[in-house]
């Protein structure tokens, strides 16, 4: 498993997807990392906060693998979700993104 794309990502104001639909980006600094449309043809509050946590993904992930390197057993699940083990993170035990 490779690492993910370097943080902060960060979500774009109503990127147009097509004409009858308009969504929201989330991307880095070289690179879209997602795209969220609502079903119905305009941006919903739901769409954007999707958008959110998505773009919050590499922040969160720092903290729950610096918790788990303090031997939160919960954090170090979810960190195991995602593809770090206690020898590291792809061999780093130190979480690289912010």
């Amino acid at each position: 498993m490779s690492e993910h794309t370097p943080g902060p990502w960060t979500v774009g104001e109503n990127r147009t997807w097509s004409e009858n639909h308009r969504g929201w980006t989330v991307y880095s600094d070289t690179v879209l990392i997602g795209e969220v449309f609502p079903h119905a043809s305009e941006p919903t509050p739901e769409a954007k906060a999707n958008a959110r946590l998505i773009a919050a993904c590499p922040t969160m992930a720092k903290y729950v693998i610096t918790k788990a390197l303090e031997g939160d057993t919960d954090a170090e699940t979810i960190a195991r979700s995602f593809g770090w083990t206690p020898q590291g993170y792809m061999g780093k035990t130190e979480p690289k993104h912010t």
